[in-house]
């Protein structure tokens, strides 16, 4: 259950990137906002290997996922997204997302999980920009506070770091995103939630339009699955 509300998480700041890549290392925040959103724009499909650490910071320890995830931009309420990690070389996890719709399947106890982008935002105020991924920057802008911190390297790429912080009350304390200079794409996300616990994605590999099968994004789940809705 943990890793499919990090998965989600993921998608939480996938939409806020989406909202927004990058301009110039001068901490002007408008202009570095408003390249993002142009950047996002030119996004039809997106394949890229991920790496996720999360660090647990009640209870101590961490965890480890590698996988790749995929993404179509169709429309409003339409986008298609694939997340998948592997372990020993066979899926471990899967989660589909074809507009609002959520499927995340654990073949190791051959159960899925399903619900809807719709139900999961209004559970926390944090899943609210998985419902409506493409927003505007002032509607980014009156749900956080955000400011540009430095420059960075990360994942073999120089990226301009920006800080995201919830206005509102919510589980997530803080967002950053790494974005690439050259690209102006998130290529690291990090998300501090109010247990303690961090979670960092990092994209590698990561190719923007390219052609992806439609099957990528069809559920496919095993006869005898337990299903349970959410």
């Amino acid at each position: 259950m943990k890793l499919f509300k990090s998965t989600l998480a993921l998608l939480l700041m996938m939409g806020v990137a989406a909202a927004g890549a990058l301009s110039s290392p001068n901490g002007d925040l408008d202009a570095i906002l408003n390249n993002m959103q142009r950047s996002a724009k030119t996004i039809k499909t997106i394949h890229a290997n991920i790496h996720q650490e999360r660090h647990f910071g009640s209870i101590g320890g961490s965890e480890k996922y590698d996988g790749e995830i995929f993404f179509r931009q169709v429309g409003p309420n339409a986008d298609k997204v694939r997340l998948r990690y592997f372990a020993t070389g066979e899926v471990s996890k899967d989660l589909w997302v074809n507009g609002d719709r959520v499927v995340f399947f654990q073949p190791k106890i051959n159960q899925a999980i399903e619900t809807s982008l719709q139900r999961q935002a209004g559970k926390k105020s944090e899943f609210g920009f998985i419902a409506s991924p493409y927003v505007s920057v002032p509607q980014l802008k009156a749900k956080y506070n955000v400011a540009y911190v430095k420059e960075d390297a990360v994942a073999g790429v120089q990226a301009s770091v920006l800080e995201l912080t919830p206005k509102t009350a919510s589980d997530v304390t803080k967002i950053v995103l790494w974005v690439d200079r050259r690209s102006w794409l998130p290529v690291q996300y990090q998300v501090t939630q109010r247990n303690g616990d961090v979670s960092t994605y990092t994209l590698t590999n990561m190719e923007a339009n390219g052609k992806l099968p439609n099957d990528t994004f069809q559920v496919s789940l095993p006869r005898g699955v337990t299903t349970i809705k959410q």
